[in-house]
């Protein structure tokens, strides 16, 4: 499998600068996307502990 991406990226040198662009992109909107996700685990932790606390 590593032979065959290394041979790929080989033949597809020219657009390397394009490549590069569009892997930075993903890899900040997978970012982004983590984020988001986390953010919102933590605030319904935070509620889910409010509510507990309003409960009790």
């Amino acid at each position: 499998m590593k032979f065959f991406t290394k041979e790929h990226k080989k033949a597809q040198q020219p657009h390397a600068k394009k490549e590069t662009a569009f892997g930075i992109t993903r890899h900040l909107f997978f970012h982004l996307i983590m984020l988001s996700l986390t953010i919102g685990i933590n605030f319904t932790v935070i509620e889910m502990e409010m509510l507990l606390l309003w409960l009790l």
